[in-house]
C-alpha cells in the first residue's frame, strides 16, 4: 500500500511486508515531502506509523528504545546513459538499525521489478 501526495507539504502513508526471524510482518511509515524535484531528488520524512497513520513508538515496534521518532530520507536520480543511478541517504537512523535490512528488501524488490519490466517477452 502505499499513498502520496507528491509535492512539498504532501503527505506519504506506505506499507513494507518483510520477513522477519518470527515470520512475515507489516511495517507502516508516514511523513512529509520537504523537496520534490522530478527525475532528480526526493526528500521526505518518515516515521513509524499504524495502519491509519496515526504515529507509533520504535520500541513498540521493536526498534531499539533510543531510535529517532522521525527521519529524513533523500533520494537523488542521475540519468547515466540508458541507466538511472539512484542515490539514498536515511539520515537520523542508527547504522545498527534493523531499517537497513528494510532497506535492502525495498532495493531487491525494485531491482525484480525494473529486470521484470525490462525482460523481452517471449
Amino acid at each position: 500500500m502505499a499513498k502520496m501526495d507528491l509535492h512539498v507539504g504532501g503527505i506519504r502513508h506506505i506499507s513494507m511486508g518483510m520477513q522477519t526471524p518470527n515470520g512475515p510482518i507489516k511495517m507502516w511509515f508516514v511523513g512529509e515531502h520537504l523537496a520534490v524535484d522530478p527525475d532528480r531528488r526526493l526528500v521526505y520524512t518518515e516515521s513509524i506509523s499504524d495502519e491509519d497513520g496515526n504515529l507509533v513508538l520504535p520500541a513498540a515496534v521493536g526498534m531499539p528504545a533510543d531510535h529517532p521518532h522521525t527521519t529524513e530520507v533523500t533520494i537523488k536520480l542521475e540519468q547515466l546513459g540508458k541507466n538511472t543511478q539512484i542515490m539514498m541517504t536515511h539520515a537520523g537512523i542508527p547504522a545498527d538499525s534493523p531499517g537497513a535490512t528494510g532497506w535492502t528488501m525495498a532495493f531487491d524488490k525494485l531491482t525484480s521489478y525494473v529486470e521484470a519490466i525490462s525482460s523481452p517477452t517471449s
